[in-house]
């Protein structure tokens, strides 16, 4: 979502709970990412829009010990899981209030919101409920986003999305893949649109999701290209990845139609470098992978 956008919506919910620091955040399997933050009041404690942490440092480690449900930190001081994090001295935290989700309209989550405080007991159920009233706005608003973002076929990301987002939850590091399937014309000449090519590109999107990781996105550039991030992954586990795609793209004995189908895949590794300019190398990648023979992988920045 739009910085600004996020901006004003945390404002609103300062103007209601003032004299804290309010974050939107997003987990994954292992990590915890500070969406958007703001700190009207200057409490002192220090948070940074798109800062990445491990999990297990952090307040939201108690969000997933109470079943994702919304949680109440009194005195972070005395709590048996936050007293000993460093973020509790370090930042001066005293008491806490998180977890409460922000869905998109088909029930996946887009995050969590959280307030955090210096001083202890600063929040109470009454909190928690105001937050849930202003995350169904969160959820509203970013539903209207999202219906711009969205690929309507696949209903995975698009081109929009890629370039508008991609700094902001591709984390500092990680591994971008191009995704080429092999003889799809072939399936769309034979069995036209409709029938044949639709059908096909929504089943591999499914297939590919039921692959990767909670936090990785898949975007579809345009026909049969697609480009997925996965942040925070290395060589070892995307290799893994890789070989399970290629698999699962290359096997249509028990589709509905009798096809032949397979993929290409070109991958680099990012830190710090230009969108367009990963997605040149990843293409390049792809077009050696295709040169090698079906269902192939080429990794770029190896080690």
């Amino acid at each position: 979502m739009d910085s600004a956008i996020l901006n004003d919506l945390l404002e609103l919910v300062n103007n209601a709970i003032p004299g804290n620091r309010l974050f939107l955040g997003r987990t994954t399997e292992n990590t915890f990412t500070i969406i958007h933050t703001i700190d009207k009041e200057q409490t002192g404690i220090e948070l940074h829009n798109n800062q990445t942490v491990d999990l297990n440092e952090t307040y939201c480690q108690q969000i997933f010990s109470n079943q994702q449900k919304p949680v109440i930190i009194n005195d972070a001081l005395e709590n048996s899981l936050t007293k000993e994090l460093a973020v509790t001295s370090e930042q001066n935290i005293r008491s806490y209030v998180g977890g409460v989700p922000v869905f998109y309209k088909d029930g996946d989550m887009y995050g969590t919101l959280c307030a955090i405080n210096p001083n202890k007991d600063n929040f109470s159920y009454q909190t928690v409920e105001l937050l849930k009233k202003f995350s169904r706005l969160f959820s509203y608003v970013i539903e209207l986003e999202r219906q711009a973002t969205i690929d309507k076929l696949t209903n995975t990301y698009n081109r929009n999305y890629l370039f508008d987002h991609f700094y902001g939850w591709g984390g500092k590091y990680g591994i971008l893949m191009a995704i080429d399937l092999d003889g799809f014309k072939q399936v769309n000449d034979t069995y036209g649109h409709s029938v044949g090519g639709d059908q096909v590109l929504l089943e591999s999107t499914n297939r590919i999701k039921h692959i990767i990781r909670k936090g990785d996105a898949l975007i579809r550039l345009g026909g049969d290209e697609f480009i997925l991030i996965l942040p925070h992954a290395d060589q070892q586990e995307i290799r893994g990845i890789a070989e399970r795609i290629l698999a699962s793209l290359g096997n249509w004995s028990e589709y509905t139609l009798p096809i032949t189908l397979s993929a290409s895949l070109g991958i680099v590794q990012y830190t710090d470098e230009a969108l367009t300019t990963l997605l040149n190398v990843a293409d390049q990648a792809l077009y050696q992978a295709k040169e090698k023979g079906k269902s192939n992988y080429v990794v770029v920045n190896e080690d």
